[in-house]
């Protein structure tokens, strides 16, 4: 996935692949669960670091129809992008209205400003220390209101789960090969949050996550 030399073809594959793994693994609910407290300071608007295909916050952006909440998805591929406004676009109005894509390199460039809350789900184990902590500061800057973070944990179990759910879900073998290197890359819950101290987050909240996952959750 991050070889900047894929296929568009073999993209396109991965990300539907990885975004079958997400509506399965319901990380929807687990970041919605970390939204929810915050839909009463409306209105809102969601930064999504690293979105991918746009299939998480297409589906909380259908789950908030009746909340003056927008989003934003930013990722650095240009497939990616393609892939998120042409998802969005199938939605319709006025679900389509609340959603738009933005491209940049989280790593490098300055974050999209103006939104409430910044989030990142399943990205930083693709990450160096040094790069997880430059973009956890830069998350920390740009958020108005807070940070969400989701991504897995570097455990046996899970593993176990990303080989079976990884070939039982997907033929796409781009997938396969990335969800057990990202699990043997996550990050373990102190491990996080020394990182997250380390780029100035001041005591952060990091809980389990269904399924061998972690939630970091920061207020500014």
């Amino acid at each position: 996935m991050d070889d900047p030399g894929i296929s568009r073809s073999d993209h396109v594959r991965a990300l539907r692949g990885l975004a079958r793994l997400n509506r399965v693994s319901r990380i929807e609910r687990t970041v919605y669960r970390a939204l929810k407290p915050f839909l009463g300071q409306e209105p809102l608007s969601v930064l999504d670091v690293a979105a991918g295909s746009g299939d998480l916050i297409a589906s909380l952006a259908e789950r908030t129809n009746n909340h003056n909440i927008r989003f934003t998805g930013c990722d650095i591929s240009p497939t990616a992008c393609e892939q998120m406004r042409a998802g969005f676009e199938q939605l319709g109005k006025p679900t389509s209205d609340r959603l738009s894509v933005a491209r940049c390199d989280a790593l490098s460039d300055l974050l999209p400003g103006g939104h409430d809350i910044v989030m990142c789900h399943l990205f930083l184990h693709h990450l160096s220390e040094p790069d997880i902590v430059r973009l956890l500061g830069s998350m920390r800057e740009a958020a108005g209101r807070a940070v969400i973070i989701t991504d897995l944990r570097r455990t046996r179990r899970g593993y176990a789960l990303a080989l079976l759910a990884s070939r039982l879900l997907t033929r796409s073998r781009i997938v396969h090969t990335d969800a057990l290197r990202s699990v043997q890359g996550a990050l373990t819950n102190n491990e996080l949050r020394d990182l997250a101290i380390e780029a100035g987050y001041k005591d952060p909240c990091i809980r389990n996550a269904w399924p061998q996952r972690m939630l970091l959750v920061w207020e500014a």
